[in-house]
């Protein structure tokens, strides 16, 4: 299931769930950098394996996040 979590001058953030599985998508379009809310108080880049927390991170221009809570 897909959900949308934020959404804001050019950055989308979605929850892809699968029963007891998640994941956020957080995309930046916008050539600055930008915000992005609503994500997980902690969590892991899939891309990087980096840590990564929130609820608020700032994206780089025109980049994506995979996260697992």
């Amino acid at each position: 299931t897909r959900t949308t979590v934020f959404v804001a001058d050019e950055v989308y953030v979605y929850k892809m769930t699968d029963g007891p599985n998640a994941v956020y998508v957080a995309l930046n379009r916008s050539a600055t950098a930008r915000d992005a809310e609503n994500l997980p108080e902690s969590a892991t880049d899939l891309l990087t394996g980096d840590s990564v927390s929130g609820p608020v991170i700032t994206l780089e221009p025109r980049s994506a996040l995979i996260l697992q809570p």
